[in-house]
C-alpha cells in the first residue's frame, strides 16, 4: 500500500478540507482528518424496500417525494367503503395517517408536497361519472376548491399546488370516453389550454412545473410520449414498449417511470429530455395502479407506493436512488 510520504507532491493536493465541487477522479489528502480522499466511486442505481403504508389502497392520488410522499384515496377491496377517503403520509422513514379527503375518490391526479398538495378529478364513490372536484392539502386537512372544466380520470398532473396542469384521461368511465383536454390551475380556477395530440387514459407522466409536463404511454396500448412547452404538445421519442398505469416522477429533462401494465412491470426507465434509458435497477415487486402523481425535480430519486395488484402489494413501498459518484476515504500507511 502506498505511503503518503512517498506520494505527497506528486499531483496529490494537501488540503485542510475537502474541496468544493470535487471532480470525478480527483484525489487529495485531507490534513485535518488525516485521510487520503478520492472522488469518483460509483454507486449503482437501485430500488430498496421501505416501511409499509397504513391503508391498503391503490389507483388513488399521490404527490411528494421520498421524504414527504402522500397517498390520498384509492380503491381497496378490504376497505369499507371500498373507495377510500383516507390519506397516508410518509416522512422518509415511516407512514402515518393524515386528514381525510372531503370526497372519496380513485383514479384522480395529484401534485405538490405534503404541506401544499393538490388533487383533482377521478371517479367518485358512485362511479357514475368522472369526478370534477379539486381539493388542496395543507399537511393537516383538505379544503374543496373550484371544479375542473371537464372530467379527468386516469390522467396526470404536473406542477405544484398553485400552478398545476391536469391533462388527458377519462371524461366518463362507462362507456370509457377519453379526452385530449388539458387544464391549468392558478391556485383558484382552471383554464383550458392546448390539447394533447393523442387521447389516452392510464397514462404515466411527470413534470416539475405546469409548463414542462410529459405524457407517457397509456390505454389504448401505446408507447408514445408527448411534451408540453406551456403552449402546445409535441410528440418526442417513444418508450421501448407499451406501458400504462405506472409511476412517473421528475422533470421534463430528467424523468423516471416504473411499474405499470401489461404484466406488472418491474423495469425502470430514465429520461434526459431526449432519450430513454433502461435502468439496471428493478422493483423487487412488479406492480401497477400506483398512486397517481409525484413532484420530484429530477430522476435521482423516486418512490412507489399504494399500488396493486392484490392487497399485500398495496402496502408495499420502494424507494429509488439513481447512480451517483461519491467521495471515498482510502486507507494509507
Amino acid at each position: 500500500m502506498a505511503n503518503y510520504n512517498t506520494i505527497r507532491g506528486l499531483r496529490v493536493k494537501y488540503l485542510s478540507a475537502d474541496p468544493a465541487g470535487a471532480e470525478n477522479g480527483q484525489v487529495w489528502y485531507n490534513s485535518t482528518t488525516g485521510s487520503l480522499r478520492v472522488d469518483g466511486i460509483l454507486r449503482a442505481a437501485a430500488w430498496s424496500s421501505a416501511a409499509n403504508a397504513i391503508t391498503a389502497m391503490h389507483a388513488g392520488q399521490g404527490f411528494g417525494g421520498q421524504s414527504d410522499a402522500v397517498g390520498a384515496g384509492g380503491y381497496g377491496p378490504a376497505l369499507s367503503p371500498q373507495y377510500s377517503n383516507k390519506t397516508d403520509e410518509y416522512n422518509g422513514t415511516s407512514w402515518s395517517e393524515g386528514g381525510n379527503i372531503g370526497s372519496a375518490r380513485y383514479t384522480g391526479q395529484g401534485c405538490g408536497s405534503q404541506t401544499a398538495g393538490l388533487i383533482a378529478g377521478g371517479n367518485p364513490v358512485s362511479n357514475a361519472e368522472a369526478f370534477l372536484g379539486a381539493e388542496e392539502y395543507n399537511g393537516t386537512s383538505w379544503s374543496e376548491q373550484n371544479d375542473l372544466s371537464s372530467g379527468h380520470g386516469y390522467g396526470w398532473m404536473a406542477g405544484v399546488q398553485t400552478a398545476a396542469l391536469c391533462y388527458t384521461g377519462l371524461t366518463d368511465p362507462s362507456p370509457a370516453t377519453t379526452s385530449v383536454n388539458a387544464e391549468l390551475y392558478n391556485g383558484t380556477s382552471w383554464t383550458e389550454v392546448g390539447n394533447v395530440n393523442t387521447a389516452n387514459y392510464g397514462i404515466l407522466g411527470f413534470g416539475a412545473t405546469q409548463d414542462t409536463a410529459v405524457k407517457v404511454g397509456g390505454t389504448p396500448a401505446n408507447a408514445g410520449v408527448e411534451e408540453y412547452n406551456g403552449t402546445a404538445w409535441t410528440a418526442v421519442n417513444s418508450i421501448p414498449a407499451n406501458r400504462a398505469d405506472g409511476m412517473g416522477s421528475g422533470a421534463q429533462t430528467s424523468g423516471l417511470i416504473t411499474a405499470g401494465n401489461p404484466g406488472a412491470y418491474t423495469s425502470t426507465l430514465t429520461y434526459d429530455g431526449t432519450n430513454w434509458t433502461v435502468s439496471a435497477a428493478t422493483l423487487a415487486t412488479g406492480r401497477a395502479g400506483t398512486a397517481r402523481g409525484a413532484t420530484i425535480s429530477n430522476n435521482a430519486t423516486g418512490i412507489v407506493h399504494h399500488a396493486g395488484p392484490g392487497a399485500p402489494n398495496m402496502l408495499l413501498t420502494e424507494e429509488y436512488n439513481g447512480p451517483a459518484t461519491i467521495v471515498k476515504t482510502v486507507s494509507v500507511s
